[in-house]
């Protein structure tokens, strides 16, 4: 790869960005122009030969499995120490997003969730600690736990043990599932998606096989959400799960 890129010349890379128009493509408009005003100035401006190419199938890069509990360090010139814990989930399912918005906005959130109170304010063992299950951004992409402390060297064992515990064993508060599910709530009303954010939030939903715009769904299931089906998505997806972690110090 090193020597590929050293190989190349710009001549090769403005070649590659003419000859793009040649291959089947969409063209996405937001603007002022109505249907016959824009395919005027496509007919103008957006020149294409007869036959478009076929897109060149994509190298698919396999995501690595995190089950063998890795240990990656980073030894840089810093007087703390940062460590990343990543678990790799299953696959998308839309049916979950309900509880994935929920579980991450209870557990590592904010300043009131678990992660946060238990590390930081009870035991005072990082300056910055966070946690989240993401979604995919595509089918073929998996869901991942990621938590993130930022310690002091001396504190680093315990600080980690202590995030093992809560990924394991995530304490139970009404009050802040309360204070989460409203956060939830409120985020959803507020958004708005307009101008070409909605080109953008119908392609990302394309990506996934959405077929509709899912917030009123995920709306409604968290109105009905309790504790408890926090707790059972933890014990389903996260306790008890292997992670790989990444830690720079020096």
């Amino acid at each position: 790869m090193k020597e590929e890129l050293k190989a190349l010349k710009g001549s090769d890379l403005t070649v590659m960005l003419r000859n793009l128009n040649g291959f089947v493509h969409k063209i996405n408009y937001y603007g002022p122009l109505d249907s016959t005003g824009i395919m005027t100035a496509l007919s103008k401006f957006h020149k294409i030969p007869r036959g478009l190419q076929a897109i060149p199938t994509a190298k698919k890069f396999m995501e690595e499995d995190t089950q063998d509990g890795k240990v990656f360090f980073v030894n840089y010139d810093m007087k703390q120490a940062e460590v990343n814990f990543i678990s790799k989930g299953g696959s998308y399912n839309k049916d979950q997003q309900a509880s994935v918005l929920m579980y991450s906005r209870y557990f590592g959130g904010g300043m009131s969730s678990p992660v946060f109170q238990v590390l930081r304010e009870s035991k005072a063992l990082a300056y910055a600690v966070s946690s989240r299950y993401s979604a995919p951004s595509r089918l073929d992409r998996s869901y991942y736990s990621t938590a993130y402390i930022g310690t002091q060297v001396d504190k680093l064992p315990e600080a980690m043990a202590g995030m093992f515990e809560l990924l394991n064993e995530m304490p139970v508060s009404e009050s802040n599932f309360a204070t989460a599910k409203e956060g939830v709530l409120q985020s959803i009303s507020t958004d708005r998606i307009t101008r070409k954010g909605i080109l953008n939030f119908y392609h990302a939903q394309k990506k996934l096989g959405n077929q509709v715009d899912l917030r009123k769904e995920i709306f409604e299931k968290v109105q009905g959400m309790q504790m408890q089906d926090i707790v059972a998505f933890q014990q389903q997806y996260l306790k008890g799960k292997k992670v790989q972690a990444g830690c720079n110090w020096k």
